[in-house]
């Protein structure tokens, strides 16, 4: 339907005239495809109408300031089958992965200037412990500035989505998965020419999951700062926390040193950087000669990475027990990194979670209740009465829709002037009404028939835009009573 010089009274028409307020945190163009939308499997079904006879007879109902009853005042907006969580979770993560492709300039950019930076580290190191500290650096600040594009840019559609009725899991779940490309293949970029330029001791592959390690942990730390910053701050802020958790690596002030207070030990834990030096520093002094190896062991004493007194390492037996307890430091370390991934992680998705629900009215006491009801009472009386339990499968906005609708379901009445030789009286039901329930109205029909007396011949239209002949109760020629249906009168 497209009318562009009438676009200008689609919203009262819809509102006022049939009868569907817009809800809260939804567009217009969607409740229009809402109401106007047909789905021929509803299992009770309804008469669904021509909207666009509709609209014409209501611009011309306008025209001629007549007033009447709507055969589609009532009209009800059809369920939406929404997927499964799973196979949301797959369209988020193809329709993010088609967004990498379709900037792939971008990405190979990034690449290019990975493969630069980790040329750079080798060059510019004159100590071991320099490049690595300088890797540390490096790989997690890209990490974190890279992590924020995930989330950041898509807030606003993430909140239109979330009040659309998606799953906010499968939302963050799907982005997620896409991201792993990057997290993958980063350290490799980083490591192709560093390792030709810095020549390290540590393996190629045991320095890939140190890295690998550390852009896990540094990309829940970027997630987490672009969901809680804005679009235009996270850039800045994703940097200087980055600068920030890099100053905590353990090695001035040590991590020895840190460790001896409350704030240092939280700064510990929430930081990448002692984690991944302690990692590397470790592997460092495994594999190197037996006459240094106790100079680097008493090296991780005393930046805290250990604690083994170097003096004890004396014999064949000494170094090799302590090389078991500086593999299991090891794994300690690598473990920690992806702790805080899954941390920074979890954190991000409540934010955003609690941010996208809290914008599209799913969080309060009232939304608490109607879930409990919906959720759990309903089902539960329905299989104590029928044996199955019937859910409706309802989009979450959709039910916020329905939570209003019960909450302003309302009846009323009005009485008319009397005249004549028995009076006259009308009856209104539903003046003002958004929701009318006929089985209600047909109660109510027929109390106001019979409490009169007389016969005679009338008219009424039903809720269901029907006409039906009825006896028309009177008490003599000059009078009688009729009984209407709508919201004018």
């Amino acid at each position: 339907m497209h009318l562009a010089s009438l676009g200008a009274d689609a919203l009262p028409y819809f509102t006022g005239y049939l009868n569907k307020p817009l809800p809260k945190i939804c567009t217009p163009a969607d409740h229009f495809l809402d109401v106007i939308s047909e789905d021929q499997n509803i299992e009770h079904g309804f008469a669904h109408g021509n909207i666009c006879d509709m609209w014409l007879a209501y611009v011309a109902q306008s025209e001629r300031k007549m007033s009447g009853v709507d055969d589609y005042q009532d009209r009800i907006i059809p369920f939406r089958f929404r997927p499964s969580r799973t196979y949301q979770a797959y369209s988020f993560f193809k329709r993010t992965f088609y967004q990498l492709m379709n900037t792939r300039v971008a990405f190979f950019t990034d690449c290019v200037l990975l493969v630069f930076a980790g040329g750079m580290v080798g060059i510019v190191s004159v100590e071991e412990l320099q490049a690595y500290q300088l890797t540390m650096m490096t790989t997690g600040l890209f990490a974190v500035v890279n992590s924020l594009k995930v989330f950041g840019p898509e807030n606003i559609v993430f909140m239109r989505e979330t009040s659309a009725g998606i799953s906010t899991f499968a939302y963050f779940a799907g982005k997620v998965l896409a991201h792993l490309v990057q997290i993958l293949l980063n350290p490799i970029f980083f490591l192709g020419l560093y390792y030709r330029t810095a020549y390290p001791s540590v393996p190629f592959w045991i320095m890939y999951k140190v890295v690998l390690a550390t852009q896990f942990s540094c990309s829940g730390l970027g997630y987490l700062i672009s969901v809680i910053c804005g679009r235009k701050n996270m850039q800045i802020a994703g940097v200087l926390t980055a600068l920030v958790v890099e100053m905590l690596s353990g090695l001035n002030p040590t991590k020895r040193t840190l460790d001896g207070f409350i704030a240092g030990k939280i700064g510990l834990l929430a930081s990448f950087g002692p984690w991944t030096m302690g990692a590397l520093l470790i592997k460092q002094t495994m594999g190197s000669a037996k006459a240094l190896y106790p100079v680097y062991v008493g090296q991780l004493d005393l930046f805290g990475y250990l604690n083994i007194d170097n003096s004890t390492l004396i014999d064949e037996a000494s170094i090799d027990g302590s090389k078991v307890a500086l593999d299991a430091e090891y794994y300690e370390n690598v473990n920690q990194l992806y702790k805080q991934y899954i941390f920074y992680s979890c954190l991000a998705y409540l934010v955003m979670m609690s941010k996208g629900k809290g914008a599209a009215g799913m969080l309060g006491l009232d939304s608490l209740l109607y879930l409990v009801r919906v959720e759990f009472a309903d089902p539960l009386l329905a299989f104590l009465s029928t044996g199955k339990f019937e859910r409706e499968n309802l989009t979450k906005r959709e039910k916020i829709v329905r939570r209003q609708s019960l909450g302003e379901a309302s009846v009323g009445s009005g009485s008319g002037g009397s005249g004549g030789w028995g009076g006259g009286r009308g009856l209104s039901f539903g003046g003002g009404s958004k929701n009318k329930k006929k089985k209600h109205m047909e109660e109510t029909l027929l109390a106001a028939n019979s409490d009169g007396a007389g016969m005679g011949e009338g008219r009424i239209m039903s809720q269901d835009s029907q006409m039906t002949d009825v006896t028309d109760l009177t008490d003599g020629s000059a009078s009688g009573r009729s009984v209407t249906f709508g919201a004018k009168t």
